[in-house]
């Protein structure tokens, strides 16, 4: 009988290792690692049903190892992990948990349902990407390669096909992300006040060393030496005649010295960080297949990094001269509609977002990031006073669309969208020493001529001068 059993165990994981299980079902408050190999392993075991599909319960973490992997379903607390790379032709992914999961994938077809509350990474690369969302978590694909895509809100589906971009523009768009958000959460009205008082107690204090300055100069230069006595009294005078002393020059004084001329070098009131808001200008926003792009104004912001700049002066005494550097520009174009534009085959085109879920929709938003050069004239007609007026030039890093909803679930499709590589603003900046204020309107259109509206965009706002 005890034979009998052994060997009715021997057939049973003889079965299981003749048997392909694809398919794992991972119901878990522990963590998992999956990978492929040339056998299947489980440890520890685990339930293993009639239709070969795994499922991993309980609070243990388990190490799997299949030869391939075709549906995998995480209802799970813990987290998910690939140790290495999972390679097949089609990938299903349910996704209803509350832990975090990373999956690297080299697949031809990969549809993901996203349910749950945590947050699932893809990595790889695959032809096609299907994904519905219906939960709270985030599905991140920045390291995910794919030729085309589908999504899905609430059965409403919409036709992607973005390029994946790397390297500095996308660190450079992140970091916009990262400004907006913060530019929400700034009071700027209570800002402006501070930086006024700030302004107001810095010009107190340069009042206050000027007279200072001023006392000094007059005790060091303002006694004359006695160089005679008084009254007949034995007294000696203080101090040394002024006809000993080396120089025409008060004890005290330093000998004069010949005033050195100014360096042409000039220092304009550019570098620094500009923060304001954007607008779109035209006719053509007044028809009726153009009104998609109406903004909401207070959403839509522009923040440019001036990092450098070098000038020179007309004079010697530095009221006027001539200025030009390099910085970043990143502009976002808030759109009042939920609309996700589309590059069509003969213009841009857009989609309109799922009646259901508009009212849950947070943004909808173009974002453009340049780099950029100025050309100014900068005059200072009194101290502490500046006005600058020129030309900026800008060529096109990066352009990118992007909707967010109010349950945090985001998309992000990078790609020209029809829009001009190039920029040139006619700028206007007037100030003080430490804050000022901009305006640009660029004289090229947003867009392409012929592919989208012919619109010109106009951005306004102050700048913190370093």
């Amino acid at each position: 009988m005890k034979k009998l059993f052994i060997i009715a165990i021997a057939l049973f994981y003889a079965s299981i290792a003749s048997a392909q299980i694809n398919t794992v079902v991972v119901n878990t408050s522990g963590d998992v690692i999956l990978r492929q190999g040339k056998a299947f392993h489980c440890f520890p075991s685990s339930q293993i049903s009639a239709d070969n599909v795994l499922y991993l319960k309980g609070s243990s973490d388990y190490d799997v190892t299949l030869e391939e992997l075709e549906n995998l379903t995480i209802l799970s607390s813990g987290d998910v992990v690939t140790d290495g790379e999972f390679r097949g032709k089609d990938l299903s992914v349910v996704f209803n948990s509350s832990g975090d999961s990373r999956l690297d994938l080299n697949y031809e077809n990969v549809n993901v349902k996203m349910v749950g509350n945590g947050d699932l990474v893809l990595r790889g690369r695959c032809d096609q990407l299907n994904i519905v969302s219906n939960g709270r978590g985030d599905l991140h694909t920045k390291e995910l390669v794919w030729k085309s895509w589908n999504t899905k809100y609430n059965s409403e589906e919409t036709d992607r096909n973005p390029s994946n971009l790397e390297g500095l523009s996308e660190l450079l768009a992140e970091l916009g992300a990262n400004l907006e958000y913060l530019s929400d959460s700034v009071d700027w009205d209570q800002f402006e006040r501070d930086m006024e008082r700030w302004g107001e107690n810095m010009e107190e204090w340069g009042r206050r060393m000027e007279e200072w300055g001023e006392q000094v100069e007059r005790q060091m230069e303002g006694r004359a030496p006695r160089d005679r006595r008084d009254n007949g009294s034995d007294k000696p005078h203080y101090g040394p005649s002024s006809k000993n002393v080396p120089g025409d020059h008060f004890p005290g004084q330093r000998p004069k010295e010949a005033s050195k001329s100014k360096s042409l070098l000039f220092d304009p009131h550019w570098g620094g960080i500009d923060a304001g808001l954007n607008m779109l200008l035209g006719n053509e926003l007044a028809k009726a297949n153009f009104n998609y792009l109406e903004l909401r104004p207070l959403r839509s912001w522009v923040f440019n990094f001036n990092i450098a700049d070098v000038g020179v002066a007309f004079s010697r005494n530095h009221v006027a001269g001539l200025y030009t550097g390099i910085g970043l520009g990143w502009n976002n174009y808030s759109f009042d509609n939920p609309v996700w534009l589309v590059k069509g085959d003969n213009g841009l085109e857009y989609e309109l977002i799922d009646e259901s879920v508009e009212g849950k929709l947070k943004k909808s938003k173009l974002g453009m990031l340049y780099i950029q050069a100025p050309l100014m004239i900068e005059v200072r007609p009194t101290r502490g006073f500046f006005i600058a007026a020129g030309l900026t030039a800008g060529i096109k890093v990066d352009t990118w669309m992007k909707i967010k909803f109010m349950d945090r679930y985001k998309e992000k499709a990078h790609g020209d969208f029809y829009s001009n590589l190039f920029k040139l603003d006619a700028t206007l900046r007037a100030g003080g020493n430490d804050m000022g204020f901009f305006a640009s309107y660029n004289l090229l259109p947003l867009f392409k001529e012929g592919k989208g509206p012919g619109v010109h965009t106009f951005n306004v706002g102050f700048s913190l001068i370093f």
